[in-house]
């Protein structure tokens, strides 16, 4: 298993998934600024408010603090140190994470949505669309997805990455919410955005691995 696997037909695949993501995103964020998402992001507050409690605080300040930059810097910094993770996770992970804080900041400058006007549980500054924090997890575990269904084929390693890439990034999503900070429609956004970043990076580098027909030291 390694980048010389990155064949036509999985490119093909992988462009098609690119594009479906990029559409899904805009859509997003077309409901996002017509205001027709309003009513459903009202709703899922109003759902998540019930649940406000001081141990339930405690839970999702946990929970979206591995969306930090902090936390996202603290992995991918380890993956580079460590050899035998420096190249076939720690390269593509950092980009990863650099091309989403890129554009995190890019496109909520773009969009100016300003924040929830609500009870925020938690401080934070800067404008709402796209859910930086719900982008960065997403595009951090779903770039650690990629390279462990590439280099691994046994499901002892393949299911537990599948489920953190799954369950994490809509956790850390559905905190943002929680907490006041971010609407229904940005971490939405966040989502579809990080898959993207990751999935495009992780293209990227397999064709250039392909092309290049070298394996990758260490």
């Amino acid at each position: 298993m390694g980048w010389r696997s990155m064949n036509k037909s999985n490119l093909s695949r992988r462009v098609f998934a690119l594009l479906l993501l990029a559409a899904a995103f805009g859509v997003v964020a077309w409901l996002v600024l017509s205001g027709i998402l309003s009513g459903l992001e009202s709703a899922v507050y109003a759902a998540l408010a019930q649940l406000i409690s001081p141990q339930m605080n405690t839970v999702m300040i946990f929970i979206t603090s591995f969306g930090s930059a902090f936390v996202i810097t603290a992995v991918v910094i380890v993956l580079l140190l460590v050899p035998s993770t420096r190249f076939e996770y720690g390269v593509p992970v950092a980009v990863s994470a650099i091309v989403a804080a890129i554009l995190i900041f890019a496109l909520k400058e773009l969009f100016a949505r300003p924040r929830p006007d609500i009870l925020w549980l938690v401080t934070e500054s800067g404008y709402s669309f796209p859910s930086g924090h719900t982008m960065s997890c997403t595009a951090l575990f779903v770039a650690l997805l990629l390279v462990v269904f590439r280099l691994h084929s046994k499901q002892n390693a393949r299911l537990p990455m599948l489920i953190a890439a799954l369950v994490i990034p809509l956790l850390v999503a559905t905190s943002r919410v929680y907490l006041g900070v971010h609407y229904t429609g940005d971490v939405l956004g966040g989502l579809i955005l990080g898959a993207l970043v990751a999935l495009l990076v992780d293209t990227v580098f397999g064709q250039a691995r392909s092309k290049s027909g070298s394996n990758p030291a260490g």
